[in-house]
């Protein structure tokens, strides 16, 4: 006879990154969930430390009759195979699981989706306003706060969950990798004096300071492209390509550019039209690009803290963050 397949969900609730402590939330029929990934001996209320599917030893703690949290240690390997045991198990994997049945201490599902949200948010700046949420839907009047003024601003205020991409592009050897390696605080991409050094796009998550928190983006120092690019130069059409390809998708593209070379248009950037541009000197001690929105010298003692704060309001700008009606971080507030 097999085994009987648990009607239970599983999500992981914390980001998809290398960690500590990962969790992974299990819902609906725990104790058939855990049974089938070979979880026995932990009744609700309990806690536990077992051995998940041979793959790591992990604390394992039951809050109620249909609810558990499984933590293993926050490898991205290590939660890939785990959540594939559970997939084995028939445990079906849901990222939008039923807020009150994963947050049972929660008063109400507005607070229960509050809960379920504010691990995965990656801005400092979340989660004073996450916390404010309960109270802002239980008084939201439609009157002062139109829904359609609740969705714009939401928009804006998801870039606090899930980052917004910014794409550092221009032509080779203008100082994008120099400038992204002094908003990261180290060295993250290769930086020399020669045309082409960036071949592959580099990435880092940059938090951003303002005065209601950290404001993460997603910076890409992304491959430079030449005015007279030789697609016939197979790896320089290959960095073109790429370039293009992460630009297309960004929230914000800082267009680099030094006195020498100029600013590349944005159409032979691949910018797609109506997207947000931030014009950038670098080297300014050499000269100064026309057309510069901000301007910062080859050691970039001045000029960054400018920067990042252009490219955090032009990502997150402070009428957002101030913003006092409800966020609908969760479609399914609206029927909370």
């Amino acid at each position: 006879m097999s085994a009987r397949r648990p009607s239970a969900w599983f999500r992981v609730a914390t980001p998809a990154a290398p960690g500590a402590i990962a969790v992974i939330e299990i819902g609906g029929d725990a104790a058939g969930a855990l049974a089938a990934i070979g979880v026995h001996g932990i009744d609700a209320g309990g806690v536990g430390l077992r051995d998940i599917a041979g793959v790591d030893e992990c604390v394992v703690a039951r809050w109620g009759e249909r609810f558990a949290v499984v933590t293993p240690h926050a490898g991205v390997g290590v939660v890939r195979e785990i959540s594939r045991a559970l997939a084995s198990a028939g445990i079906e994997r849901d990222d939008l699981p039923d807020a009150l049945a994963a947050h049972p201490e929660a008063a109400d599902p507005a607070e229960a989706l509050m809960l379920a949200t504010l691990p995965n948010a990656e801005s400092p700046a979340a989660v004073g306003l996450l916390l404010a949420q309960q109270e802002r839907w239980r008084a939201w009047d439609d009157r002062r706060h139109p829904i359609e003024s609740v969705r714009r601003v939401s928009r804006v205020l998801d870039r606090l969950i899930r980052p917004a991409l910014v794409v550092a592009a221009g032509r080779p050897n203008v100082g994008k990798s120099t400038l992204t390696n002094a908003l990261a605080r180290s060295a993250v991409s290769i930086v020399a004096d020669e045309p082409g050094t960036t071949r592959d796009h580099v990435g880092v998550s940059l938090e951003l300071p303002t005065r209601f928190g950290g404001v993460v983006v997603r910076w890409v120092d992304a491959p430079g492209v030449r005015e007279s690019a030789d697609f016939g130069d197979e790896i320089e059409a290959e960095a073109v390509r790429l370039a293009r390809a992460v630009i297309s998708s960004a929230g914000l593209v800082v267009i680099c550019g030094d006195s020498a070379s100029g600013f590349a248009p944005a159409d032979e950037l691949g910018v797609p039209v109506g997207a947000p541009i931030l014009h950038v000197a670098t080297r300014c001690d050499l000269g100064v690009a026309e057309g510069a929105e901000i301007e910062t010298a080859a050691k970039l003692s001045d000029g960054v803290a400018e920067l990042a704060d252009a490219v955090r309001r032009a990502v997150v700008p402070d009428e957002a963050l101030e913003w006092d009606g409800p966020w609908l971080f969760d479609e399914r507030l609206l029927g909370a």
